[in-house]
């Protein structure tokens, strides 16, 4: 007998499955992935960058450690006072280059919306007390039967961008783009309570707890 295999099950993943089996078994068992990043994933991952730059502190040290090609702080070693204006400069340097199979025009009104969005939420947010407990949580952690038992050769996997308190309450901070209607009456916020993410991400969170 083969040696057993070790099942390594994301949000992701999860999600995938649930979808599709077949499209499951191309990407995740077979290895099978698309040549180029869908729109949607490229943005997401700009809007997460986006994110880490707002919320650095204002004239604080920067991460760069004294590199001279930083594009955050252009090289002085301090994020700007004005952080949009190191947001502008990340966000200029993800859209710098082209990809081929992209239209100039297309490419460019993404960059414009990220801006925008980015404008928005650091003008609604700016004043938003929000205490920062773990930043980029990478949790590895067993799946449990009903018996309280570590199912064998499984384990949850993932990134939680923030663990924060939030009006005294510790929260999971989800950094998430929708080009859904959000207002009171949309269907999306029902779907976010019920997502993989959201439910496998709290699920990790209370189990910090114990």
């Amino acid at each position: 007998m083969g040696r057993p295999r070790h099942w390594q099950l994301s949000a992701s993943s999860i999600a995938c499955f649930k979808t599709c089996p077949f499209q499951y078994f191309l990407h995740y068992i077979k290895g099978i992935r698309k040549a180029e990043e869908p729109d949607h994933f490229r943005y997401g991952t700009n809007w997460h960058k986006v994110m880490e730059i707002i919320s650095l502190p204002p004239g604080g040290k920067c991460v760069c450690v004294d590199n001279n090609e930083c594009v955050i702080c252009s090289g002085y070693g301090f994020v700007p006072d004005d952080i949009m204006t190191a947001v502008i400069h990340v966000i200029d340097d993800a859209y710098s280059k082209i990809p081929g199979s992209m239209d100039e025009e297309k490419w460019a009104v993404e960059r414009v919306k990220l801006l925008y969005a980015a404008s928005a939420y650091n003008w609604y947010y700016a004043d938003k007390l929000l205490v920062p407990i773990m930043t980029e949580y990478k949790f590895d952690s067993p799946i449990y039967n009903k018996n309280g038992r570590a199912v064998p050769n499984v384990k949850i996997v993932g990134v939680i961008d923030k663990i924060a308190m939030v009006d005294g309450c510790r929260s999971v901070v989800e950094y998430k783009t929708t080009s859904s209607p959000i207002d009171s009456g949309s269907r999306y916020w029902n779907h976010l309570n019920l997502d993989t993410q959201t439910t496998l991400y709290l699920y990790i969170v209370r189990s910090l707890r114990n």
